[in-house]
């Protein structure tokens, strides 16, 4: 899916308006608002640019974004999160929820343009 395309953007949004309070995990551990929580702390990640790569993205960062693109974006289920991307005690659902769908509003809004040349934390400066 491009978070940037029209049609993918609407799809990945109205899945997020279907999520409630008592859906069932498919995917990790987390409960539903600590999912919404790290979701929107990796667009925030995205949203609010670092200007160095973290040392572990220096060493690995290549090997990790081509092991994720060669398997088409898929990752293994249960991995470990960043620290820094867990939310231990996230707000309540529906305003997780909220806070998800405007930041990803946002990050859609911003078009691709915005992150070309951006530094991502593991992955280095991103291109199209």
């Amino acid at each position: 899916m491009n978070l940037f395309d029209k049609n993918d953007f609407e799809t990945i949004q109205n899945r997020i308006k279907c999520v409630t309070d008592e859906s069932v995990r498919q995917w990790g551990v987390m409960t539903n608002a600590q999912m919404l929580a790290h979701c929107s702390k990796v667009l925030e990640l995205a949203l609010n640019h670092r200007e160095k790569q973290i040392f572990l993205g220096k060493l690995l960062g290549a090997f990790i974004l081509k092991k994720i693109l060669n398997n088409k974006g898929a990752t293994r289920k249960n991995i470990k999160s960043s620290k820094k991307l867990f939310v231990e005690n996230p707000g309540e659902f529906e305003a997780e929820k909220t806070r998800l769908l405007e930041l990803f509003t946002r990050f859609h809004k911003n078009g691709s343009a915005y992150y070309e040349n951006k530094m991502h934390p593991l992955f280095g400066r991103l291109t199209s």
